[in-house]
């Protein structure tokens, strides 16, 4: 366990390397607050536990738990003012402390927070749609990228997080299939922080959890991939345009809200 101290905060860290970048900037404006976060990926519950009660936090910080098994982790609302998690699983209690966060997105993306960023207009963009990942991790990628490549230009592959955020920001949609096991994927997060379109394609009932979960980001929805390339070939121009404002409003507020909460 790594002990650090910024910007007159303490707080200890394990190693969340992936969102390093995402927890400097949401705890930015805070003062003066014993914050306390880690990863369930590399921490036990124990370990956790023992070191809460010692360092007794004003918040607590979890990241990771995708797969949604590791419901007893939210019993540290019990011992702290303000709890924040990535990822909501409905069979996890409610505490009236917690807040569910989004995943955020990739250290090196972002020199600073990515609020009213100065954006390219999404007309003006010169990919129709780009995935940056392993789009052969599972079968739902592979019927997204083949039922996509041919729609042009478009960009594919692997890049590091800056070169994908230049990407995503000259990108009119970002599709997203499913990761690991979960719907809910920093890729919607880092398309929405560049100005691009998530398309959400996934069973129903799954989609409407997480767009509520997350207070509603106005996501493009799709139960399949066919109906996804339609909207992709035949959006409308105006149209897309007030998505775009909306999505950025979206974004920005989700992100202010957090970071005033931290720092309340």
């Amino acid at each position: 366990m790594e002990t650090v101290f910024k910007n007159n905060i303490l707080f200890l860290a394990t190693d969340f390397s992936w969102e390093k970048d995402y927890f400097y900037h949401i705890i930015s404006n805070a003062s003066k607050k014993k914050i306390y976060a880690f990863s369930s990926n590399e921490t036990t519950y124990k370990i956790v536990k023992n070191q809460i009660n010692v360092f007794k936090p004003d918040i607590i910080i979890h990241f990771s738990d995708e797969w949604g098994n590791k419901k007893h982790y939210d019993e540290l609302c019990k011992f702290t003012k303000l709890y924040f998690r990535q990822y909501s699983h409905k069979a996890y209690p409610i505490y009236e402390n917690k807040y569910i966060i989004p995943l955020g997105y990739q250290t090196g993306m972002f020199d600073n927070i990515p609020i009213n960023i100065t954006l390219k207009p999404i007309l003006e963009r010169k990919y129709k749609w780009s995935f940056i990942g392993d789009y052969s991790k599972n079968i739902e990628r592979q019927e997204m990228v083949e039922y996509l490549k041919s729609v042009t230009p478009h960009k594919l592959g692997k890049a590091i997080p800056v070169e994908m955020k230049n990407i995503y920001c000259d990108s009119v949609f970002v599709p997203n299939a499913r990761g690991n096991c979960n719907l809910d994927c920093f890729r919607l997060y880092e398309a929405s922080a560049c100005g691009a379109i998530p398309l959400l394609v996934g069973p129903k009932e799954e989609r409407q959890y997480l767009i509520e979960s997350q207070k509603n980001p106005p996501w493009l929805q799709f139960n399949n991939w066919s109906d996804a390339k339609n909207k992709i070939q035949n959006y409308d121009e105006k149209e897309i345009q007030i998505l775009q404002k909306k999505n950025l409003i979206w974004w920005n507020s989700r992100l202010e809200f957090i970071i005033q909460k931290i720092s309340e």
